[in-house]
Formats: structure tokens, sequence, C-alpha cells
């Protein structure tokens, strides 16, 4: 069963749609649909919370009475049917794409990666996981143990692993990002990844030689020590989730917790962040 949300809005902000849909896509949802002047998303019944909801919905309208939302139960919906009306591509750049088992290139590339699309986040479609792939690109990873912190569909795994990592280990604390993950992982022929059914809290093993974090600012904030804790000297940290005007605040925590910032990038509001940990 899902819980159906319907958000109505009246702005003439042509960005409006696109940030709240960008916020939605790190709640969990697992489908967002734009109607005019109204966005739909789907929850899963057993963790939908509607005041979880309002709260994340709060910051985009002026007043908490101007927030109309109205939900409904619906039955189980075919996500692969609907995803495949819409589904695109995803280019990062002449070496890595990221496109569905039905999608065809007669061009080959380095990272040809395989996202079977049951989840609205974690296809490189939203801004986060696009700069999280972006910069991937920049590191080396050739025989780097890696922990994947909230790793949804499993996408920046997959990425790690081609790019030569040597072990991986992926956690989400949502069960079904776990399953959609597990079918990726084969999907890609990626042998070296264990994955994880929880956050980084059950992750016994530390010295890893870099963390990949695409989770919201606040789940950010309460794990960096965790992060550090995990992290062997002079590990990096990339992280994304959190909107630009947001960066401040977590380098200023990251610093608090031995992590120094070596650059940031930016794409429709958001960002991301490349630490080192320091002594």
């Amino acid at each position: 069963m899902f819980i159906k949300a319907g958000i109505q809005f009246s702005t003439g902000d042509n960005s409006f749609p696109e940030r709240i849909i960008a916020a939605l896509s790190l709640t969990g949802c697992e489908g967002i649909e734009e109607l005019p002047h109204k966005i739909e998303a789907w929850f899963r019944a057993e963790s939908f919370s509607e005041t979880t909801l309002r709260e994340i919905l709060k910051p985009f309208f002026q007043e908490e009475s101007s927030l109309l939302l109205e939900t409904e139960a619906v039955h189980e919906i075919d996500w692969n049917a609907e995803w495949e009306k819409n589904f695109l591509p995803v280019v990062v750049n002449p070496e890595c794409r990221i496109r569905a088992p039905f999608h065809q290139f007669p061009v080959a590339c380095t990272y040809d990666i395989i996202i079977e699309p049951k989840m609205a986040f974690g296809t490189g479609h939203h801004a986060t996981t696009f700069l999280m792939l972006e910069e991937m690109l920049k590191i080396e990873m050739t025989g780097k143990k890696i922990l994947d912190a909230g790793t949804g569909t499993g996408v920046l795994s997959v990425l790690a692993s081609m790019r030569g990592a040597s072990s991986v280990i992926a956690c989400d604390v949502d069960r079904h990002a776990v399953e959609n993950a597990e079918e990726n992982f084969r999907h890609n022929t990626i042998h070296n990844v264990i994955l994880v059914h929880g956050s980084i809290k059950e992750i016994d093993e530390t010295g890893f030689d870099g963390i990949l974090a695409n989770i919201n600012k606040n789940v950010l904030v309460s794990e960096m020590p965790q992060y550090v804790y995990h992290l062997k000297e002079n590990g990096f940290l990339l992280c994304s989730g959190f909107f630009r005007e947001d960066a401040d605040e977590i380098i200023q925590i990251a610093e608090k917790n031995s992590l120094k910032v070596g650059r940031m990038s930016g794409k429709d509001g958001w960002a991301a962040l490349y630490f080192r940990k320091t002594t």
C-alpha cells in the first residue's frame, strides 16, 4: 500500500516546483509527478509520516496555512512501467553515463552504469547524485577501501567499484533501497560490494580510504563524528544532499571534527563538498 501526497501551490516562481521536487527526492518517496500548481508524491504506507513531510515542506511556504497538503491511500504501483515512460539516460560526461536496462547506445563509454529505475532518488537525475558522480571521477579510487553511507540505488558504489576500489561497503536504512541496490550490483556485474541494511552505526569496520555520503543535511550533521571515526588518516569524505546556502554550516561542523575542506562544487542550487581527515 502507498500514500499519495498532493502538494498544491500558487506562485510565479518557475524554480519553485523544482525545489519542492528536489527536497522530496531526499525523503524516500518512490515516485513524483509534477502537475500544474500541484506536485504528487508517493510513499510506502509503512514508512510515511505526514508530520515529517510537513516539516520538510514548511521552509518553502511563507505561512503554514498556505501549505495545502492532501493524502490518500493507493494500491501497489508498477514503478517499472511508470518510469519507462519518462526515464531518460544521464550523461555525466563522455566517460560516464547512467541508463536503465531498456536503454541502448551505439557508442560505448568507460563507465556505463545500469540502474533499474525503481526509486525516485539515486538515478543521477537529481543534482546531488550528479555532483557526487562528477566529483568521484576526479578522485583516485584504485585499490581504495570505500564506504557508501546511504547507498540508495547503489549507483555510487557501482562507480567506485568500476573505478578500481578494492572493496566497498554500502549501507542504507531503507530495506527497499537495499533490495534495489542489490539488483543494480547484479546488473553491473559488481562483486566486491558488501551490502548492509542499516546506518553507518551498524558498520564495525574502520580504516576506510574514503566515505561517500549523499544524504540530507540533518543526517550529515548528526553522523559527521561517525564519518571521521571510520576514516583512516588523510582519508576523504565526499558529501552532498544539501543546498548551497547550507554549505558553510556543513564546513564548520566538519572542521570541528578534524576534517579539512578541499573543494566545493554546485549545481541547481545544491552543493557537494570534498574533505580530508587531518590530525
